[in-house]
């Protein structure tokens, strides 16, 4: 089942009971992290703090076997703190084709009481066996009005470029 959630997280609550991995895709890195974090409280954890039952992990400069191996030997131990143990993927895009393959059986078969929350701008990055084991929960696009403002700044370069630049002459970037 997949959630185009673009009002908030009311509909999360819920879910957590019942499902354990999340895809938070769209939006900018801040933005995918701020949902994240509201899909932390949602589950008993209360920010993106360093807790011992939440495991942060961070692409250097991609995500490979051997992180998924320490996020499994993470995810089998019981939480110490909270209720949950929880692991955040901030850049999920980043994780190797090994990696992802080796992921599949923890997504297919999560430990009790865990969360597992992938970020990324956009889900096609992924395999489609790590998309379809995850709740999407995607991020509303830009607005009318910030692509406008966007646009009007970009254009407003290059016509400036264009005026300072003389006949025959290259534009300089």
């Amino acid at each position: 089942m997949l959630i185009a959630d673009r009002k908030g997280l009311s509909a999360i609550s819920y879910q957590l009971l019942i499902l354990n991995s999340y895809l938070i895709t769209g939006g900018n890195h801040q933005e995918r992290l701020a949902k994240a974090s509201k899909v932390l409280q949602n589950g008993g954890t209360t920010e993106l703090t360093n807790t011992p039952d939440l495991l942060l992990i961070r692409a250097h400069p991609s995500v490979q076997i051997r992180d998924i191996r320490a996020l499994q030997k993470f995810l089998s131990l019981k939480p110490y703190q909270a209720e949950i143990k929880t692991v955040l993927i901030p850049e999920a895009e980043k994780m190797t084709i090994p990696a992802q393959n080796s992921f599949l059986k923890t997504l297919e078969e999560p430990p009790e009481n865990s969360l597992i929350i992938l970020c990324c701008p956009n889900k096609e990055q992924l395999l489609p066996t790590i998309i379809s084991r995850c709740q999407l929960i995607k991020l509303p696009p830009k607005s009318e009005i910030e692509v406008n403002k966007s646009l009007i700044t970009n254009y407003s370069l290059l016509i400036t470029k264009i005026l300072k630049s003389g006949a025959g002459e290259k534009l300089q970037p």
